[in-house]
């Protein structure tokens, strides 16, 4: 650096004898410079500037933007990964049924949460994992597409705000129900969203969509014309194949969200895995999940594997309970999903600490060098429980808590607001238009919540936890 101080460079480089070398020190400051090397090769230079590297055989480069201030100076490539509709009671199910050799295997090797919440629907999971924030703070989004607030509240930033290096989208968005709305809102510069993505804007049969094989493919590249095309390749597949592209590239940060095994529900293309042959099937039946359900882990096994070979942390979860199973519901078999992280630096184990998908937010902003990971109110950083001889950078939370609504960027009604919250043992759902109107359950002695001890709660222990739920449920 000529003038003077410190860079990061990291370069994978062809040399004169053959191999490769890789160059990696920290960044202290901003680089703004073409580099020339003797040499031909590629190499990724990330500074708090974006600029082109030029290499005197060819070769190619690409910079990364780094969040200004006091950021984490080894920032770690992270694949986030949700899957559709799939609850923890159907995936222990199909694994007990051989259905998830992959997804097994993985969350064997990495640390699983298992008092872990999403949401109760496809779009409040996703809004809560975009903003970190509850689904009553952000508006939802449903409809909507970016930050709405039409009501009193925090100001919600994407995950990818201001996030270092570059930033991709794959596969589901869903944050909205209405058809033919612009991917380019995805990677919109007002945001600062996602560098480029592609897949579905909302459900498979949305639109002129019929489903995996015939569905509108989303596709957008900052400060290039976004375009909605029909497409044929099985939806599962493409959001596959452009994830592990993403990986190899070394893209810093990828999101991808598979449509599997939302409906509708297509018979996976036979072959994959290798020798399988799926019988032809329609409508919705549990047979259909359980096979899309083995194809999706045939691929995530591939993909998984590719990114933590590369260095990825890897996170996978699932956004709501399975379909006629739980989804739509603030019971367990609607919120609580299975969520597991991977990766080289990962602990092996299972925890039982409470962590909800808004809590990605913060976690995954700290992985990638931000600074502001503690801004968003309801995300916690959870890295100490999963990274070995990690610092607590958040205390751990005491509670979890859910909300189903609003809809459309608007402030939820009381008369109609559902609300829940946990700590690790009692839980309450508060229904005001429901009947009953509370439930109050002792997860540890009543884990598939056949009780409902309100009103009628015992004295001591149960009474004080009730107490204290009460007096933490999310307010307006």
């Amino acid at each position: 650096n000529p003038g003077g101080g410190t860079s990061r460079i990291s370069a994978q480089c062809d040399m004169a004898f053959g191999g490769s070398a890789e160059i990696s020190a920290n960044i202290l400051v901003n680089i703004s410079a073409k580099g020339d090397m003797a040499f031909g090769g590629s190499a990724s230079i990330q500074g708090a500037v974006r600029a082109t590297v030029a290499m005197a055989f060819g070769g190619s480069a690409l910079i990364g933007t780094v969040a200004t201030g006091d950021v984490n100076m080894a920032p770690v490539n992270v694949l986030l990964i949700d899957i559709d509709d799939l609850g923890t009671d159907f995936f222990n199910a199909a694994s007990a049924l051989g259905v998830t050799p992959n997804l097994d295997r993985l969350r064997a090797q990495g640390m699983q949460f298992t008092n872990f919440w999403a949401a109760p629907l496809c779009s409040l999971c996703r809004a809560r994992a975009l903003t970190g924030l509850d689904a009553y703070r952000s508006g939802n989004l449903v409809g909507k597409n970016i930050i709405n607030l039409t009501f009193a509240g925090p100001t919600g930033n994407w995950i990818t705000k201001s996030m270092p290096g570059t930033r991709t989208k794959r596969g589901k968005w869903h944050i909205s129900y209405v058809a033919g709305l612009s991917p380019g809102e995805i990677v919109d510069a007002t945001t600062d969203g996602y560098d480029e993505y592609t897949g579905s804007i909302a459900n498979l049969a949305i639109g002129a969509g019929l489903g995996d094989y015939s569905w509108e493919r989303g596709s957008a590249l900052r400060g290039f014309p976004a375009t909605l095309a029909m497409s044929t390749v099985f939806a599962t597949n493409d959001t596959f194949d452009m994830a592990i592209n993403d990986i190899k590239n070394g893209e810093e940060f990828v999101s991808a969200s598979f449509n599997a095994i939302h409906i509708p529900l297509n018979s996976p293309p036979n072959g994959q895995p290798y020798g399988t042959a799926y019988p032809t099937a329609t409508g919705v039946t549990d047979d259909l999940k359980r096979d899309l359900l083995r194809h999706l882990d045939y691929r995530l096994g591939c993909l998984c594997d590719k990114a933590i070979e590369n260095g990825y942390t890897v996170f996978v979860y699932c956004d709501n309970g399975t379909a006629d199973a739980g989804k739509g519901t603030m019971f367990e078999s609607g919120i609580r999903t299975p969520m597991f992280v991977l990766g080289n630096t990962v602990k092996k184990g299972t925890s039982t600490r409470l962590v909800q998908n808004t809590d990605l937010w913060g976690t995954i902003r700290w992985l990638r060098g931000c600074t502001d990971y503690t801004s968003a109110a309801d995300s916690r950083v959870f890295v100490d429980e999963f990274i070995a001889n990690q610092a607590v950078i958040q205390a751990a939370r005491q509670f979890l808590t859910c909300d189903d609504g609003p809809f459309l960027g608007v402030a939820p009604d009381p008369a109609t607001w559902r609300r829940a919250i946990r700590d690790i043992r009692w839980k309450l759902i508060d229904d005001p238009a429901g009947t009953p109107v509370r439930y109050f359950f002792d997860l540890v002695a009543d884990p598939t919540e056949a009780t409902n001890l309100y009103p009628s709660i015992p004295a001591g222990e149960a009474t004080t936890a009730y107490d204290l739920l009460v007096a933490n449920l999310q307010v307006l």
